[in-house]
């Protein structure tokens, strides 16, 4: 038997078998192996069967959020007429990108079609109005540019959601689906973003800000202050240099601006 044909049968015969209790032995299969399904932690009766045809198809949506730095390159690059342009180091804006990434036929992207949209649009009016994030048409990816435009903050993503779950209902291609949507655990967003471009290098130079305020790895609420509090230095901006002791991270002895920036534009709170 042709290997296309002989595939094509397996996938018929796994259909045809698509079937479950709590336990599925297949006399036919010589293999001889168990199938076990759990069905929303709830125990099935023996003598009840449920095809997974009755349970519908599978989409499975991922939430990515990516950032994109003006003037970011490959470390790798071609060289001509013995020449290459410097690195840039954490200048210039940045355009932060909120999408929804299909493992479905219809993707890689979610989107609804020109008539889908209209049907949406009519039931929920609240998805045509336009707001401080940058929504692309018919789709659920919001966008915005760091520093200009609003931030993406817990209110944001979860009104991005909200925007979804309100499109979701006029896809047709995932009628009668079970739709998974995995997001990565990744901390709680801030209400805003500090631009390193505001801070100075050292004691006594610009700061914005008394103090910054973010979410660490476990959840919990930091606050690290920008002034000092007491001794020979106090009510002075601390600058970088002592941001940087106060946040753990690492320095030299000799160290530029542009250096210290780059080196703080890789925490999460600076982003």
């Amino acid at each position: 038997m042709p290997k296309a044909k002989k595939r094509n049968s397996q996938l018929q015969d796994a259909r045809d078998r698509r079937q479950s209790n709590t336990k599925i032995l297949d006399a036919s299969d010589s293999s001889g192996d168990e199938y076990r399904m759990d069905i929303d932690d709830k125990e099935l009766n023996f003598g009840e069967k449920l095809l997974l045809t009755d349970i519908g198809d599978l989409a499975k949506m991922f939430h990515d959020e990516s950032t994109f730095r003006s003037g970011e390159v490959s470390p790798k690059r071609w060289f001509f007429q013995e020449n290459t342009p410097f690195f840039s180091k954490g200048r210039g804006r940045s355009h932060m990108v909120s999408d929804f990434l299909v493992q479905h036929p219809s993707g890689p992207f979610f989107e609804l079609s020109e008539n889908e949209w209209q049907q949406s649009v009519r039931k929920y009016q609240s998805l045509s109005v336009a707001g401080d994030v940058n929504y692309l048409d018919r789709t659920a990816t919001a966008s915005i540019n760091i520093g200009t435009d609003a931030y993406f903050d817990n209110d944001t993503i979860l009104g991005q959601f909200e925007t979804l779950f309100q499109m979701l209902e006029f896809k047709q291609e995932y009628k009668d689906h079970q739709i998974e949507i995995i997001v990565d655990n990744a901390r709680t967003h801030t209400a805003k973003s500090y631009s390193l471009q505001d801070f100075g290098k050292n004691v006594g130079t610009r700061c914005p800000v008394e103090e910054i305020e973010y979410v660490d790895e476990n959840g919990a609420t930091k606050v690290v202050d920008c002034y000092f509090k007491g001794g020979e230095n106090k009510d002075k901006s601390k600058g970088l240099i002592e941001l940087c002791i106060d946040l753990g991270a690492q320095l030299p002895d000799k160290i530029e601006l542009d250096e210290i920036r780059e080196i703080l534009s890789h925490i999460e709170l600076f982003e």
